[in-house]
C-alpha cells in the first residue's frame, strides 16, 4: 500500500519576521521623514506668496497713484511744486504725491507715512485736499484728512521703506523719477507662523507721472 505524501507547509521563522519588520519600520521612517520636509516646503512657499502678494500690492498702490500724479498747478495752470516728494526723520519718512484737478479747482495731497521705530505701525496713505492756491504752495489742507491703512501688521510687516526723488528744483516742466522700495515680512498675529517658515521679499518699482 503506498505511503501518503505529507503537505508541508511554507512558514517564516521568528528571525525572518523582525527582520522584515526592521525593514518595514526603516522605510515607514523614510517615507514619514520625506513627507515631512515636503510639507514644510510647501508651507514656506505658501507663507512667501502670501508674504510676496501683500507686498505687491502695496507697492502697486502706491505706483499708480505717483503714475496720474502731475504735481501742484495753480489757476493758470502753471506747476508750481513737482508730483513727488521724501522725507525722513528720526522715527518716520514720508512719501508726499500731489495731483491738481483744474477742472475742480482741487489739489489732492497724498502722503504715505512709515513709522520705522518700531514695525507695529501699519504703512498708512493720508489724502488731504485743498483749493488751488493762487499764488504760493502755502495754504490750509484742512484740519480732517482721510487716514487709511495699506497692511495689518499682524498679517504683514512693513520692516523698510524708502524713496529716491530726482525733481529738479528750477524746471517743473521735466518729470520727476520716483523709486520706491519696501521690504515686507510674514507678521506674528493670532496664529503666528513659526519662525522658520516667515518669509521677508525686498520690492522695488521706478515710477515716472504720464501727465507732464
Amino acid at each position: 500500500m503506498p505511503k501518503k505524501k505529507r503537505n508541508k507547509q511554507a512558514g517564516f521563522t521568528l528571525v525572518e519576521l523582525l527582520v522584515a519588520v526592521a525593514i518595514f519600520a526603516v522605510f515607514i521612517t523614510i517615507s514619514s521623514s520625506s513627507l515631512v520636509n515636503v510639507l514644510k516646503i510647501e508651507q514656506k512657499a505658501n507663507v512667501l506668496r502670501q508674504t510676496q502678494t501683500g507686498a505687491r500690492y502695496i507697492l502697486e498702490t502706491m505706483a499708480r497713484e505717483a503714475r496720474s500724479a502731475n504735481g501742484e498747478l495753480n489757476a493758470a495752470g502753471e506747476r508750481i511744486t513737482h508730483a513727488y516728494g521724501f522725507a525722513s526723520y528720526a522715527t518716520y519718512s514720508q512719501l508726499y504725491i500731489y495731483s491738481t484737478d483744474l477742472s475742480a479747482k482741487r489739489v489732492t495731497r497724498v502722503i504715505y507715512i512709515y513709522y520705522f521705530s518700531t514695525y507695529t505701525d501699519p504703512l498708512k496713505r493720508n489724502t488731504i485736499s485743498k483749493n488751488i492756491n493762487y499764488k504760493t504752495i502755502g495754504g490750509s489742507y484742512g484740519a480732517t484728512p482721510e487716514i487709511a491703512s495699506l497692511n495689518d501688521p499682524d498679517d504683514l510687516k512693513i520692516t523698510a521703506f524708502s524713496c529716491v526723488t530726482n525733481p529738479n528744483a528750477s524746471d517743473f516742466s521735466i518729470p520727476p523719477k520716483l523709486l520706491i522700495t519696501i521690504q515686507a515680512q510674514s507678521g506674528q498675529g493670532a496664529g503666528a507662523i513659526k519662525e522658520e517658515y516667515r518669509a521677508t521679499v525686498d520690492l522695488t518699482t521706478s515710477v515716472t507721472p504720464r501727465n507732464y
